[in-house]
């Protein structure tokens, strides 16, 4: 389960290939999007937080709801013999 989440976060976060493959400008991924809200004054940091902590939540759902799986398999390889 814990392997699920870390792949699932890192596919999700992807931005070099995501912006090698999608050349199309209307189709953004997440982390290719937060570039956006740097302009010509500098970073809109405000916004950029915003958009790190919506690509966030999903993740934490799902550790949330799979809680009880993370821990009893982390638990169930500590026991000896």
């Amino acid at each position: 389960m814990t392997s699920c989440i870390l792949k699932g976060v890192s596919v999700y976060n992807e931005y070099y290939c995501a912006n090698l493959y999608l050349m199309d400008k209307k189709l953004h991924t997440i982390a290719t999007s937060l570039y956006t809200f740097v302009g010509p004054m500098g970073s809109q940091y405000n916004l950029i937080c915003a958009g790190v902590i919506i690509s966030f939540l999903p993740a934490l759902l799902v550790f949330i709801f799979c809680q009880n799986q993370i821990y009893s398999g982390i638990t169930g390889g500590a026991v000896k013999g």
